[in-house]
């Protein structure tokens, strides 16, 4: 277990021990996957460093949430001319880019972590062998639109509904075990109803559809793992039983393992951090 440090002793650390190659990432997932990617690549004295293990100043309340925080560690460095690896997931900036752009920050390929792991041929197999629940590819394509179309609603809701609450996302599929249903207009009645009424929500149902359209084709851009894993979570107990018990993190832990399994050296973001802690070891 690493020790906590705070933003002050990171700084410091990146001024006087400069062939340390320490990387900085929102969770305790994406910090197991970059150091077993880093020991691979031979990077063995490489550090890997979640939000959690962090002391967070008083100036940085301001930036929202783990990925927010990394996002000010990565400005931090790049304020005073050194050199850091900072990793994010890309998240909502798939569809519009929101987050500053600086030397020590990296984003992910996909929309997070997890997406470097997920396969739909695989993940059938592992619903069928863990489970015992067939999913046919009809379903799927149904599961998997319903996600994106979640990851569009909550991108047009920081952009007319900022601070709105969700509903669960599991409010947005309907129907029987074996036909599902996207309940897109009930599921945005509900956002209407938790946060009362008003015009703002009319202007993001008009927007939803021309978003969709305008996104390409590789579904893991567009898809938030919270989402999919409480999904997939209801199709197996309406499948099964709704008493069954699921590990809530059943999927990203199903995704971090075949992550950690398979080859990263394909992906540019994967690339880019080799280049920054291979750059920093040479000094």
């Amino acid at each position: 277990m690493l020790p906590k440090r705070t933003v002050s002793e990171i700084i410091f650390i990146a001024q006087t021990e400069q062939s340390l190659v320490d990387v900085y990432c929102e969770g305790p997932l994406d910090a197991r996957v970059i150091l077993s990617f880093a020991r691979s690549t031979g990077h063995a004295n490489t550090l890997v460093y979640p939000a959690e293990l962090i002391e967070w100043p008083e100036d940085a309340a301001t930036f929202n949430g783990h990925r927010g925080k990394v996002v000010y560690l990565s400005n931090k460095f790049t304020a005073m001319k050194l050199q850091g690896a900072c990793v994010i997931d890309q998240d909502l900036d798939t569809i519009q880019n929101s987050s500053p752009e600086n030397g020590n920050l990296l984003k992910t390929d996909f929309s997070c972590m997890e997406m470097y792991g997920l396969a739909e041929d695989d993940l059938s197999a592992y619903l069928s062998a863990t489970y015992n629940v067939s999913i046919s590819a009809s379903t799927f394509s149904t599961i998997f639109a319903a996600i994106k179309l979640l990851f569009v609603i909550r991108f047009l809701r920081d952009k007319y509904c900022m601070g709105a609450s969700l509903p669960p996302p599991v409010e947005i599929i309907a129907g029987t075990p074996d036909k599902l249903e996207i309940a897109r207009d009930a599921y945005l009645d509900r956002c209407s109803q938790v946060n009362g009424y008003d015009n703002r929500w009319d202007k993001l149902r008009a927007a939803i559809q021309p978003e969709l359209d305008s996104l390409g084709t590789e579904k893991r851009n567009y898809m938030n793992i919270h989402d999919l894993s409480a999904v997939l979570a209801k199709v197996i107990r309406l499948r099964k039983s709704k008493t069954v018990q699921l590990d809530p993190f059943f999927l990203e832990r199903h995704c971090a393992y075949l992550i950690i399994s398979r080859s990263l050296y394909s992906h540019p973001m994967f690339d880019r951090l080799t280049s920054a802690i291979s750059a920093t070891e040479a000094k």
